[in-house]
């Protein structure tokens, strides 16, 4: 749903999901106001991220939220995408509950709200950012902010991994969080 009128407009998204494109993203929102998403999965697309989600800029202005489904084994996954499973850039505060995200190209998660005008917050919790960037540079999750960052329950396991065909490993971390 959009909001409309003097308030600033409002992405707000739930039990959809955003698979198999073959030539980019599966999630491409830019927004000047708070992006919401519920119950939402990105996965095996291709050539892009997941869910790319950007509300930062000049002129932004609100905050993230996504809340994967914590009953069901479905409506969670930010999985087997050609780069990032998901990509945050935002002015505000950022909460990430729920989620799954595995076997991307290079990032399970790049979270960036440290070009706020003032310090955001990032909050994690029950997620889990393993196994990323097999083949190339990467992270499980990357996190940029100058506000508090906090995590429970966070697993960035067994990222990096042997590339066969150059018969050698690549270089990836589990988790960098800077408070810039």
């Amino acid at each position: 749903t959009f909001s409309t009128g003097t308030a600033t407009p409002a992405v707000n998204i739930a039990w959809t999901w955003f698979n198999s494109s073959v030539s980019g993203s599966g999630l491409d929102i830019a927004s000047k106001g708070n992006i919401s998403l519920s119950g939402v999965e990105a996965r095996w697309n291709n050539n892009g991220h997941g869910a790319d989600l950007n509300n930062g800029g000049a002129n932004g202005k609100g905050t993230v939220t996504i809340i994967g489904n914590s009953n069901d084994e479905n409506n969670k996954y930010f999985n087997d995408n050609g780069t990032f499973g998901l990509q945050i850039i935002s002015n505000g505060s950022v909460v990430v509950k729920n989620i799954e995200s595995k076997w991307n190209g290079s990032f399970g998660a790049f979270i960036d709200n440290s070009s706020a005008k003032t310090p955001q917050s990032v909050t994690l919790s029950s997620t889990i950012f393993d196994e990323n960037a097999q083949s190339t540079e990467g992270w499980g999750l990357k996190v940029l902010s100058k506000g508090s960052i906090t995590g429970f329950e966070v697993s960035a396991n067994s990222n990096g991994g042997y590339e066969y065909e150059e018969s050698s490993y690549t270089s990836a971390d589990g988790i960098l969080l800077d408070n810039c």
